[in-house]
């Protein structure tokens, strides 16, 4: 015989939201809140929400925006710590540390694909802001692009990889190093030259490959110097 199985489950009337926050104040809260919003491909039926942090420590679960909203999880710089609702360090989401936590959170919401084209996002766009504020002449979105696919195409050549946390630094400098370049204002010295070239030369080779389409658009060639 054949038997029915059910289970009765409540739905909250209240609309899902995800809470941003910082201990250094609303503005810096929305700027995270932004960093998602941008990095998701995909409308997804919840609110992104910046919060203000004392606001979260002070009233815990009695803050309004939990009579307002069903809370899935807080993000942000500090944990308010609120009783039974997930917080991730922002630091964690850019370093992957707490990969499985994110995606745990959006899987209801976003495909594998998209989870992978979130965390991709927003290491670019904290990339892109920082270049923004240290590149004066050149176009940072374009450069940005540029130098991520220089990048990836290094990593196939060397075999070698470095973390999420780390890419951000080394874009930014990858891109500073190109407008050194075009204003001809490049590292000219560096102790044990020779030393780098003799000991090095495949990684020379294979930079010089990698950067050979920025070395073009530019007009420019990397020297040594700056490889090392």
């Amino acid at each position: 015989s054949c038997g029915s199985h059910y289970r009765i489950s409540g739905r909250s009337a209240k609309p899902g939201g995800m809470i941003f926050c910082s201990e250094n104040g609303i503005e810096a809260a929305d700027k995270i809140k932004t960093l998602f919003v941008d990095s998701i491909n995909s409308d997804i039926p919840v609110r992104f929400l910046s919060i203000s942090y004392t606001q979260l420590l002070q009233n815990g679960t009695n803050a309004s925006i939990f009579d307002q909203y069903e809370v899935k999880a807080i993000f942000g710089t500090a944990n308010p710590k609120i009783a039974r609702v997930p917080f991730v360090a922002l630091e964690d989401v850019i370093s992957g540390e707490d990969k499985g936590a994110v995606e745990k959170i959006f899987s209801s919401y976003l495909t594998e694909s998209d989870l992978s084209c979130l965390h991709e996002g927003i290491i670019k766009n904290i990339t892109l802001h920082n270049v923004i504020e240290s590149i004066t002449i050149l176009n940072p979105e374009r450069l940005v692009s540029e130098v991520e696919e220089a990048v990836n195409r290094l990593h196939f050549l060397t075999g070698e990889s470095v973390s999420d946390r780390l890419s951000i630094g080394l874009y930014v400098h990858l891109c500073a190093l190109v407008e050194r370049l075009v204003t001809k204002n490049p590292i000219d010295n560096y102790t044990n030259e020779e030393d780098f070239r003799m000991q090095h030369s495949d990684f020379i080779e294979a930079f010089r490959r990698s950067f050979s389409n920025i070395s073009s658009h530019y007009r420019v060639e990397v020297p040594v110097t700056e490889i090392a």
